[in-house]
């Protein structure tokens, strides 16, 4: 009797060794989980600052080269307005001349 007493409590105490082990085991494995999550959202957070740097590089660049674009339309319209004048002109003259 005594020795299954003791089987018993052995037991028992090798059950609550086992769930304060289980316990601990899960606890340290959510810690560590949290670490790594909080590190990959670092990361994701560095890589959206640069990829967002690159955009406003980008767009300054972009924004940039529109403005040499739109200058030199307009500059090109001006030329083309004075050129379509002249042109005017000169038919106006050749007519006169005929």
């Amino acid at each position: 009797m005594e020795i299954e007493k003791q089987d018993k409590d052995s037991s028992e105490e090798h059950k609550e060794k086992t769930e304060k082990l289980e316990e601990q085991t899960k606890k340290l494995i959510e810690t560590h989980l949290e670490k790594v999550q909080k590190e990959i959202q670092s990361q994701i957070d560095e890589i959206e600052k640069r990829f967002q740097r690159q955009i406003d590089e980008q767009y300054e660049v972009i924004k940039k080269e529109l403005s040499v674009i739109t200058t030199t339309a307009t500059k090109i319209e001006g030329m083309e307005n004075r050129l379509q004048a002249l042109i005017e002109k000169e038919r106006g003259e050749i007519k006169k001349e005929f």
